[in-house]
């Protein structure tokens, strides 16, 4: 239980870094060695925290929440 709290309060960082575009705060979530895989369709392999901050913002879209819950 404890791992899928840690885990699900790690989600829910990267989902804020994402949102609010706070793309320098990846470092704080990922390690200087992480990799980034994602395979198909995606096909995605960035190998470094440098990579995946370069790359990333590519390869995402900010979600707007608040408007997607009042629709």
């Amino acid at each position: 239980m404890k791992i899928h709290i840690l885990t699900r309060e790690l989600i829910d960082v990267y989902n804020d870094i994402i949102n609010i575009r706070s793309l320098n705060e990846l470092a704080d979530i990922f390690s200087i060695q992480a990799q980034w895989i994602a395979g198909d369709p995606m096909n995605l392999h960035w190998n470094s925290l440098a990579h995946i901050q370069e790359a990333l913002p590519n390869n995402v879209e900010k979600i707007e929440i608040w408007n997607t819950c009042l629709k």
